[in-house]
Order: C-alpha cells, then structure tokens, then sequence
C-alpha cells in the first residue's frame, strides 16, 4: 500500500508531498514511516 505525506509549515502553507511509490522511481520516498510514541511524539522516516 502507498503511502502520501503532505509536508506543511508553521502556518499550514504546503511545501511538497512525499509519497511512497512500490516502484522506487529515482528521486521518490520510499520506505515511509511514521511512528507515533505513548508520549505524543512523531517521527517521520524515509529513504
């Protein structure tokens, strides 16, 4: 399953989107993470 990441900055104006293409064109994410802690922190991951 694809995976699409909208990247915002601090007053919600969208600077890319990452996406996670099954077919690793060059210059794509992929491997994709996000991983959300007990605490409330977020990690976003990718290759």
């Amino acid at each position: 399953m694809a995976t699409r990441i909208s990247i915002h900055d601090m007053n919600r104006i969208k600077l890319c989107e990452i996406f996670d293409s099954e077919l690793k064109p060059e210059g794509q994410a992929y491997d994709v993470s996000l991983t959300t802690e007990i605490n409330g922190w977020k990690e976003l991951t990718f290759t």
